[in-house]
Formats: C-alpha cells, sequence, structure tokens
C-alpha cells in the first residue's frame, strides 16, 4: 500500500500465475469456471476502486488540513488586532484621563494686589460652600459696581476643589442648581487659580439686581463645584 498526501493508496495487485499445461486449464468438478484472467480483471478493478476511494480521501484530507490551517491564521490575526486596538484606546485614553483627574490633585494660588477704585459701591457679599464631597469651596466673594457701570468680583481667602475648566459665573438663582441655571447668568470668564484672592470685571454694565450669586462651575462637564449667595 502506498501513502499518498493525507491518505494510504492500495498498491496493485500482483499479476496472476498463467499454467502452462492444457490440464491444469480444465475446470475440476464442483468448481467455479471463472478463469483466472477474469480474477486478475476482478483484482485489477478493486485495486483501482480502492485507490480512487483512497485518493478521494487524501483529497478531503488536504482540504481539511487546509481549512483549519486558514483558521489558525484568521484566530491569530484577530488577536493581533485585537491587542493593536487594546493599545491605541491606551494611548488615546492617557491624556484625557491625566486631563480629567490632574487638577484634582495640582493646587493653583494666585495673590492679585488689591486694587482700590475710587467711587465702588459695594452691591453684594457671600461665602462660598459645599456641594458635595468632591466639589465644594470656601472664601469670600464680594460684588461692587464701579463708576462706568460695570461690575467687579473680588474673591478673597478662596479655595475651592480644582476641576477642569473651571469659569466664574454670575447667577441669577441664588442657589443655582444645575448647569442651565448656572449659564443662565454671566461667564466672567476662567477661574484664575484654585485658592487665593483676585478679582473680575465685566466687559460692559450690568445691572447687579440681576445676579444673586457668584458660582464656579465646570462648563466643559456642567458641573457646579461651589456658590456664594449674595446678600
Amino acid at each position: 500500500m502506498r501513502r499518498t498526501g493525507c491518505s494510504d493508496v492500495p498498491s496493485p495487485p500482483r499479476s496472476m500465475p498463467t499454467a502452462t499445461s492444457q490440464s491444469s486449464r480444465q475446470p475440476r468438478p464442483g468448481r467455479s469456471t471463472r478463469s483466472p484472467r477474469s480474477s486478475a480483471s476482478a483484482a485489477d478493478e478493486e485495486w483501482r476502486r480502492r485507490r480512487h476511494s483512497a485518493l478521494s480521501g487524501g483529497e478531503r484530507g488536504a482540504f481539511t488540513c487546509g481549512s483549519l490551517a486558514f483558521t489558525d491564521t484568521v484566530s491569530a490575526m484577530t488577536r493581533r488586532l485585537g491587542l493593536v486596538a487594546i493599545g491605541i484606546a491606551i494611548i488615546v485614553a492617557l491624556p484625557i484621563a491625566w486631563y480629567v483627574v490632574s487638577p484634582l490633585f495640582i493646587r493653583t494660588t494666585l495673590v492679585e494686589p488689591s486694587a482700590v477704585v475710587a467711587e465702588a459701591r459695594p452691591v453684594g457679599t457671600g461665602t462660598f460652600g459645599e456641594i458635595d464631597a468632591i466639589h465644594k469651596g470656601s472664601g469670600n466673594a464680594r460684588v461692587s459696581r464701579l463708576p462706568d457701570g460695570r461690575l467687579r468680583v473680588e474673591f478673597s481667602n478662596f479655595t475651592v476643589t480644582n476641576g477642569p475648566d473651571l469659569h466664574v459665573f454670575l447667577s441669577r438663582h441664588p442657589k443655582p442648581d444645575g448647569d442651565a441655571q448656572v449659564k443662565d447668568g454671566l461667564n466672567l470668564g476662567k477661574l484664575k487659580a484654585s485658592e487665593g484672592a483676585f478679582s473680575y470685571e465685566t466687559e460692559e454694565p450690568a445691572d447687579p439686581g440681576e445676579f444673586q450669586s457668584v458660582a464656579i462651575h465646570c462648563v466643559q462637564f456642567r458641573t457646579l463645584f461651589s456658590y456664594a449667595t449674595l446678600t
């Protein structure tokens, strides 16, 4: 039997012996009259059938082996692509995580020289308080009206939980609750520092009676950090 591919192919049968004597060719009583040549032909036919069957099985085996190899290759490529995707996600997420989390650990301090403005009239004061365990502030806010009608907001002994994209707002609500009530007011600009003493001025004249609190608000994530109700 010969081996072809993944299957065994049977070897061709040996040739049948041929008798030379006339007497040996005579059939014996009670036995088949089938000639040796007919037996050889039947053996050849059987061998061809078995060979065809073995070759067909080899083709099937080769196809199966090829399918398994292809499946393994696809699985390996999928794993590599998954690892690449995870790596890209980490590279993208790290700067974002640092942008969001780092302000909680980085404190900034600013103390501006006190500015005495003649004829500035105080219109309200308040104390910053706590929103929750994470978002809270302390210190004082004072609002004054300048001679040209603009408003001046002064922070003293101020501190607040730091965060990304913090802005100072004059709110029309005494106790603003949520993004809409804060942004309904006047945005004075980015928070200069997480602690210290500094001030802001409105660009245009404003009516102090419209505003009832000073709020520290994260614009990007729409989160209120602290506010001081003006009285």
